[in-house]
């Protein structure tokens, strides 16, 4: 299809990109961004250092309702602070 030079109305929600070194438009959907509930805003959200080796480490986080069992040890399964909250979510402020 053949576009004549002109201004194109686009669909709500969806955007426009030219491609193929300006051969080519494509039409695609916008990114929906969740706005939900976030690890991040969750009372069990743990901050802690991962052990490489005795004298390195990096920070990391931790979620405590998802414990790991190693022996002898308090460890709990890792978490992405910018994940989507999981069924055990509870909001920081509830803790206040």
């Amino acid at each position: 299809m053949e576009l004549q030079e002109g201004t194109y109305e686009i669909a709500k929600g969806y955007r426009a990109i030219i491609v193929d070194k300006g051969t080519k438009v494509q039409i695609l959907k916008k990114k929906v961004i969740y706005t939900g509930d976030r690890c991040r805003d969750c009372k069990h959200l743990l901050h802690g250092k991962y052990l490489f080796s005795p004298n390195q480490f990096w920070e990391s986080c931790a979620c405590d309702q998802k414990p790991k069992k190693v022996a002898g040890k308090n460890c709990f399964y890792g978490a992405r602070s910018g994940a989507k909250a999981c069924e055990m979510f509870e909001s920081v402020e509830q803790k206040l």
